[in-house]
């Protein structure tokens, strides 16, 4: 066994295809990470912005798509304590 590590840590074209392929690995990762991320958010804006047209019957979904997500959980939270829409544009919708 010891031999065969030997020969491999020699094999120089082999340890850099591995680490290539390494590389390559962890990018694809990062893009599924990205991705589902991303998703995440669009589904949380995509159901406040519903939530909002239902109760307010005001399409934000514009603003919604430019908050961070404090913003968004905090448009939530004012939601959930009943808020008017007045209260709402008042405590986060100010830009």
């Amino acid at each position: 066994m010891e031999r065969s590590y030997e020969m491999f840590k020699t094999d120089v074209t082999l340890i850099r295809e591995l680490l290539e392929e390494r590389e390559k690995e962890f990018f694809r990762a990062m893009e599924i990470n990205e991705t589902e991320e991303n998703g995440k958010r669009k589904g949380i804006v995509n159901l406040l912005s519903r939530m909002i047209m239902k109760k307010y019957h005001k399409d934000v979904a514009d603003y919604l798509k430019q908050c961070n997500e404090d913003e968004l959980e905090r448009i939530s939270d004012l939601m959930n304590e009943n808020a008017s829409y007045e209260s709402l544009i008042k405590q986060c919708m100010k830009k």
